[in-house]
């Protein structure tokens, strides 16, 4: 058995078992984030995140507005190969992309490029997506996906301390029961070929026994999940080999933005930073830019008015629902402060680090 195999086989194994672990607190997670997300100052750096929602779960309205999106930043598919070639990824390097949405990033570029890889997401619509692309794309080998809150599935995998999480409901216990009845099976099937594979693991250069030493850790267009980008810097690093890549996606501020755009699109002046203080930031974060690629005029309409075709039809489809006040409102206000001031004034941007 080569190498390649009982990595993939390992690595399945650790997606069974992540899933049917967080499943139980899967629910916990998700309130979590919404409550961390509900604040006047939403950390989101997309439309329908500033939108106050009339109290609407905030991770539902992403669920809602971008369900026909692939790439959940405003960036084009071209924009996103074009990141992966200044990266220069390489045959089996291997990625750790946090909030990673639909996945189409790791998706993409493990087709593409040969990487592997792991992604973590809160959104329990948005990881099957995640999977079921994989397997669209003949990536599903090499690439897993994690349903989990980004900050402790990294301090999970480096070891550091994790917060204590929510006990499980004896509902949650039971809905999780066909689950680990599954996992044990796989189990059972995967022991013949791990033992198979522990000879190789033995073999192995050191380097390649430690699981978690990602060649690139990217977290793009969420860096809530750290507290901003030097907390989120500050929870990659661990899980980052020396001399590896950080990738973060991160809005910015055009230098002549004026004080009612911040208010319009409900955020602090401070919250981000103009392009050249961006580079501050990173280089107080310890960290040396190496390269970038930035979002446009397009790539925003791309991202936000696809989503104003998604919200309109989705409340057609479903004018009743309690949510229907809050997409409304959301799509009234995105179309007006898109156009007014975040098309012209907010950046956004994918910022490669060493």
């Amino acid at each position: 058995m080569t190498r390649r195999t009982w990595r993939g086989v390992l690595r399945r194994l650790e997606a069974v078992l992540g899933a049917v672990l967080v499943n139980a607190c899967g629910r916990a997670a998700r309130a979590d984030w919404a409550a961390a997300n509900a604040s006047p100052l939403n950390p989101w750096t997309g439309g329908c995140g500033r939108c106050h929602g009339r109290g609407m779960d905030m991770l539902r309205m992403h669920e809602i507005a971008e369900a026909g999106h692939r790439i959940l930043n405003p960036f084009t598919e071209e924009k996103l190969m074009l990141l992966g070639e200044v990266c220069r990824l390489r045959p089996a390097q291997r990625q750790l992309d946090l909030a990673c949405g639909k996945g189409e990033m790791l998706c993409r570029w493990a087709d593409a490029f040969g990487i592997e890889g792991h992604g973590v997401d809160i959104s329990e619509v948005f990881v099957p997506l995640a999977r079921a692309r994989a397997a669209e794309l003949g990536v599903a080998d090499r690439v897993t996906f994690e349903l989990g809150e980004a900050a402790a599935a990294v301090r999970a995998m480096t070891g550091a301390a994790t917060p204590a999480m929510t006990e499980p409901t004896p509902a949650d216990t039971e809905a999780t029961r066909s689950d680990i009845e599954a996992a044990r099976a796989i189990v059972d099937a995967a022991h013949a070929d791990i033992e198979a594979a522990r000879a190789d693991i033995e073999a192995a250069p050191a380097e390649r026994r430690q699981y978690h030493q990602y060649d690139i850790a990217s977290c793009i267009g969420a860096t809530w999940i750290g507290g901003g980008l030097a907390g989120t810097v500050a929870l990659m690093r661990p899980a980052v080999r020396d001399g590896g890549l950080l990738l973060l996606g991160e809005p910015y501020w055009a230098e002549d933005t004026p004080e009612e755009a911040y208010a319009a699109l409900n955020m602090l002046g401070g919250e981000f930073a103009t392009l050249e203080g961006t580079l501050d930031r990173i280089e107080a974060a310890g960290l040396e830019l190496l390269e970038m690629v930035l979002a446009d005029g397009d790539s925003w309409d791309r991202y936000v008015a696809e989503q104003w075709w998604t919200v309109s039809d989705w409340l057609r489809e479903n004018a009743g629902s309690p949510d229907a006040p809050a997409m409304r409102e959301y799509l009234e206000t995105s179309r007006r402060t898109h156009l007014r001031y975040q098309r012209r004034y907010l950046g956004w941007g994918v910022f490669v680090c060493r």
